[in-house]
C-alpha cells in the first residue's frame, strides 16, 4: 500500500511539473521547442525510463522527425523514423492507435534479474482527428508498464499534442504575415480581376504606385481603367487569349491617378472551372521605365558603335588618300620654292587637305580608333588655358565662369584630344545661345557608384574627375537629346555644322575609358558632364621633340598596298639620301627581308594589308632577326593588338602625316641603340 501510494506522489508530482511546462508552453509561443524538451526530460527522469521522445510528423506524412529527446540509451534515440521501417513508432503514426510492444532486444540496460525485458510504448499526438506525432516512451522494469504509468503518458501525450499543435499554428502565421507582408510591400503590383475586369484585390504597393486607396479601388475600378489600352493590349483579345493559353504576358501603359503613364509589364493567370471558363484572374504588374531606359541606351550605344566602325573604315582610305595628297603637295612646293606662280595654289590645296584631315580625325576620333597619346594631367590648367582661348575667340557678350575645384586628382589622357572636348563643348554652347549668355565650365572629384552605372550603360564604378559644360541656351527636348552623339546629327542649318562635333566628343571620351553624360530641357539650356577616371600618377614635364629631318644612307623597306602611299615615301626618302625597297606586302616582305639577311636597316609597313599585316609582319621579322627595326604605320586600326605593340614601344606613326615628320621619326628610330628600339616606347603620332 506505502509503494502506491509513493508511485501515486510521483506521478502527481510529475503531472503538476508536466502542466506548469504546458502553461509556459502556451504563453511563450518563441520558446515552444525547448519547453517541450524539458517537459520530456522531467517525465522521463521521473519515471526513470530509458528514453523519452516526441516525434513530429513531417508535412509529406513519410517520416517521424524527433522534437524533444531525453534519455538516449538507445543508439536509435533521436533518430528520423521512416514510417516504411515498421516498428510501434511508425505503426502508431500510420495506425493512429497506441503501440504497446515487449521485446527482449530493447533490455539494453540489465536489470540485475536474467529473464527481465524491456518494453515500448508508442501514443500518438493529436490535432483535433489528424495525427501530428507521436510520443515514444521505452522503459526497463519487468512487467511492463502499469495502469498509473499509462494513465500518465496518456495524460503528457495530450499536453504534448498541444505544445505540437501550439507551435505549429505559430509557425503558420509566422508564415502567413511574411507571404502578406511581401504581398504588400513586393516591388511589384499584385492584384486579382474578375473575366469583366473588376478589380477584386490589389496589393499596398499596386495602390500607392497608381496613387489610389484601396476603398477606391476593389470592386470599384476595372482593369481597363489603371492599364492603357495598346495594339499589344486591347480588352477582347487579351481575354480571348487568357481563357485559350491560361497565361498572358504583356507590355502597356499604366494610367495613375495623376494622368501620368508608366509601361508596365503584365503577367497574368487565369483560374479556370472545370467547364474552361475564366472564373477569376490574377496578375502582376512591373514598372519597366528602367529596363526601357536602359534598352534605348544600349540599343544607341550599339547604333553609334555601328556608325564608328563605318566611319573608320571611311577614315581608312581617306587617310591614305590625304597621306599621298599632303605628301606630293609639300614635295611640289619645295621643289617650286615660294617665288613660283603656282606656289599659292598648292598652298590652297595643303591647306584644304589638312582641313580634310581634321575632319577625319574626328571621325576616327568617334570611332575610337584614333591612338590618343595618353600622359598624367592637370585638368584645372588644361581649362584655365582653353578658357583664355574662348575669351579671345567667343563674343564679349558671352560670359565665361569657371568653378574650378581647389585641387583635382590626376588623370591620364592625351592633352590636345581632352583639349578638343572641352572646345567642341564650349562651341556647342555657344551655338546653343547665340550672340549673349553664360557659359561655366566647373571641374571637381567625384565617385560613380552602382547605382549611376546601373542607370547610365557604359559607364563604370570607381573614382573619376570631371569637367563640367553649362550654357544657358536654348535647350534641348527628350528626343534630340537621344540623338546628340550620333555621327551626323546636327540642329544646325544646312552649311552650318558637320554634325560630328558631339559624336568626336563621345568617341574621345570613350577612348579615355571614362564617360559623358548630358542634360537639357527646352528654354533651360544644357549640362555636359565628361567623367575621365583618376590615374594616381605625378605629372611629368616633357621634353620638346627636335624639328629638325636629317638624311641617311640606310636600306629601308617599305611595305604598303597603297600605290600613293608607297611611291611617296619612296620618293621623299630618296631624296634624304636613303636606299629605298619596296613590297606590295607582308609575305613580298618577309620574303625580301630573308633575301637581303640583314641588310636591311628599317622595315615601315602598313597595319591594314591584306594576308600578312602589319603586326604579323613585325612578328616575323622579329623571329628571323629579333635585332629587326620596323616602323607601324595607319590611318584606321587601333585594335588591341596594335595597342599591345605600341605599349611594348614598337615605334608607330598615324596617317595622314608631314614628310619632314616621317623623315624625322625614321632618323630618331635608326639612331636609336638596338636594346633601346626594343624597350623604348618610341611610339609617335603626327597628324599634319
Amino acid at each position: 500500500m506505502k509503494k502506491q501510494t509513493e508511485s501515486e506522489l510521483v506521478a502527481g508530482n510529475l503531472e503538476l511539473h508536466m502542466l506548469d511546462r504546458v502553461n509556459r508552453l502556451l504563453v511563450s509561443p518563441l520558446d515552444l521547442e525547448s519547453a517541450l524538451r524539458e517537459a520530456v526530460a522531467i517525465f522521463q527522469q521521473g519515471f526513470d525510463y530509458f528514453t523519452c521522445a516526441v516525434y513530429r510528423l513531417d508535412r509529406d506524412q513519410q517520416a517521424l522527425a524527433p522534437v524533444a529527446v531525453s534519455g538516449g540509451h538507445l543508439t536509435d534515440t533521436g533518430a528520423v523514423v521512416r514510417l516504411t521501417d515498421g516498428g510501434p513508432i511508425s505503426q502508431c503514426a500510420v495506425t493512429g492507435a497506441r503501440v504497446y510492444a515487449r521485446d527482449a532486444a530493447l533490455a539494453s540496460r540489465p536489470p540485475g534479474s536474467e529473464g527481465w525485458v524491456g518494453a515500448e510504448c508508442a501514443t500518438p499526438l493529436r490535432r483535433g482527428d489528424e495525427v501530428i506525432g507521436v510520443l515514444a516512451v521505452r522503459g526497463g522494469r519487468e512487467g511492463g508498464f502499469d495502469e498509473r504509468e499509462l494513465a500518465a503518458i496518456d495524460s503528457f501525450a495530450i499536453q504534448a499534442s498541444l505544445a505540437l499543435t501550439q507551435a505549429a499554428l505559430y509557425r503558420e502565421a509566422a508564415a502567413r504575415d511574411q507571404l502578406l507582408d511581401f504581398y504588400h510591400n513586393a516591388p511589384d503590383a499584385y492584384f486579382s480581376f474578375t473575366p469583366d475586369g473588376v478589380i477584386t484585390e490589389m496589393n499596398e504597393a499596386g495602390l500607392r504606385k497608381a496613387g489610389y486607396s484601396r476603398e477606391e479601388v476593389i470592386g470599384k475600378l476595372c482593369l481597363g481603367d489603371l492599364l492603357a489600352a495598346s495594339e499589344a493590349l486591347t480588352w477582347p483579345d487579351f481575354m480571348a487569349e487568357l481563357a485559350e493559353k491560361g497565361e498572358v504576358c504583356a507590355e502597356a501603359e499604366q494610367v495613375r491617378r495623376d494622368g501620368t503613364t508608366v509601361p508596365v509589364r503584365v503577367n497574368t493567370r487565369a483560374v479556370c472551372g472545370a467547364a474552361g471558363e475564366v472564373l477569376i484572374c490574377h496578375a502582376t504588374a512591373r514598372d519597366i521605365s528602367a529596363e526601357k531606359q536602359l534598352l534605348a541606351q544600349l540599343i544607341q550605344a550599339q547604333k553609334i558603335d555601328s556608325v564608328g566602325r563605318l566611319a573608320g573604315g571611311i577614315a581608312h582610305d581617306f587617310n591614305n588618300l590625304l597621306t599621298g595628297i599632303l605628301g606630293f603637295t609639300s614635295l611640289a612646293m619645295r621643289q617650286l620654292g615660294q617665288g613660283h606662280a603656282t606656289y599659292s595654289s598648292l598652298a590652297e590645296v595643303e591647306r584644304a587637305a589638312k582641313r580634310a584631315a581634321t575632319l577625319v580625325s574626328q571621325l576616327l576620333a568617334y570611332s575610337r580608333r584614333q591612338l590618343a597619346k595618353l600622359e598624367p594631367l592637370d585638368l584645372n590648367q588644361l581649362v584655365r588655358e582653353t578658357a583664355g582661348f574662348l575669351a579671345r575667340t567667343l563674343p564679349e557678350t558671352i560670359r565665361i565662369n569657371l568653378r574650378l575645384s581647389e585641387s583635382v586628382n590626376v588623370v591620364k589622357a592625351d592633352q590636345a584630344q581632352i583639349q578638343q572636348v572641352i572646345l567642341n563643348l564650349c562651341v556647342n554652347a555657344r551655338d546653343a545661345m547665340g550672340d549673349r549668355g553664360e557659359l561655366t565650365i566647373a571641374t571637381g572629384d567625384t565617385r560613380l557608384d552602382e547605382d549611376f552605372t546601373q542607370a547610365h550603360l557604359g559607364s563604370k564604378p570607381g573614382a573619376y574627375v570631371y569637367v563640367e559644360v553649362t550654357d544657358t541656351g536654348c535647350g534641348m527636348d527628350a528626343e534630340t537629346l537621344q540623338r546628340i552623339f550620333e555621327p551626323f546629327f546636327t540642329t544646325k542649318e544646312v552649311g552650318k555644322g558637320t554634325g560630328l562635333g558631339l559624336s568626336m566628343v563621345y568617341g574621345i571620351v570613350k577612348s579615355h575609358d571614362g564617360y559623358v553624360a548630358a542634360e537639357s530641357k527646352p528654354g533651360q539650356g544644357a549640362t555636359f558632364r565628361v567623367y575621365l577616371p583618376v590615374c594616381g600618377q605625378a605629372i611629368k614635364r616633357m621634353r620638346a621633340r627636335p624639328v629638325t629631318a636629317r638624311g641617311g644612307n640606310e636600306t629601308i623597306l617599305i611595305v604598303e598596298d597603297e600605290p600613293l602611299v608607297s611611291s611617296l615615301i619612296q620618293e621623299v626618302l630618296a631624296g634624304y639620301g636613303y636606299t629605298v625597297l619596296t613590297a606590295a606586302n607582308g609575305r613580298d616582305a618577309i620574303a625580301t627581308y630573308r633575301e637581303r639577311s640583314g641588310g636591311i636597316d628599317l622595315v615601315i609597313a602598313d597595319v591594314v594589308m591584306p594576308e600578312v599585316g602589319g603586326t604579323e609582319l613585325h612578328r616575323e621579322l622579329k623571329r628571323i632577326d629579333p635585332r629587326a627595326r620596323v616602323l607601324l604605320s595607319s590611318g584606321y586600326s587601333m585594335s588591341a593588338d596594335l595597342k599591345a605593340y605600341i605599349a611594348q614601344g614598337v615605334p608607330f606613326i598615324q596617317k595622314p602625316y608631314q614628310v619632314e615628320d616621317l623623315v624625322r621619326v625614321v632618323r630618331e628610330i635608326l639612331d636609336a641603340p638596338a636594346d633601346v628600339q626594343r624597350d623604348k616606347a618610341l611610339s609617335l603620332k603626327f597628324q599634319g
